[in-house]
This record gives C-alpha cells, structure tokens and sequence, in this order.
C-alpha cells in the first residue's frame, strides 16, 4: 500500500513537488507559447483548408494538456503539504 504525501519526509516531498512543477511548468510554457497563435490562424483559415493537420495539433495540444494535470496536481499538492509543515 501507497503511503501519503503528507506521511513523507520533507525532502521526499521537496524532490517530487520540484519535479512536477518542473514539468509541468515547462509544458504550460510551450502550451502558453503555442495556443495564442493557433486561435489566430484557427479564426483567419477556413476549416476545409486546415482540416487534418489543425485538428490533429488541436487533439496534440489537448491530449498535452491532460498529460500536464497529473504533475500540476502533484505540485500542488506538495506545495500544501510543505505548507502546513513550515507556515502552520
């Protein structure tokens, strides 16, 4: 059986927040970087020009953003555990 987080040592907890927060960060950028301009050109380019590759990079960039919750969840989740352990 899994132990919690909030039963961890605190460098366990410190190591695996860094970590997802750092893939996840990372991931967030890209996506941050990369959806502004796909509206753009989703909302100037008729749907019949663009159709296979728009909505393949569309599910690519959803399926990415699934990917990314779990280690967003993960960091967060730490940041609260190092929280109540240090701030009260």
């Amino acid at each position: 059986m899994k132990k919690p987080i909030h039963t961890w040592k605190t460098y366990q907890v410190v190591f695996v927040g860094a970590l997802s927060f750092i893939v996840s960060g990372f991931y967030l950028f890209v996506l941050g970087d990369v959806i502004p301009d796909l509206i753009k050109t989703s909302n100037k380019v008729p749907l019949e020009d663009w159709w296979p590759k728009g909505v393949l990079l569309w599910l690519f960039c959803g399926v990415l953003a699934l990917l990314i919750w779990p280690f967003a969840t993960v960091a967060q989740r730490c940041h609260e555990v190092l929280k109540e352990r240090f701030v009260g």
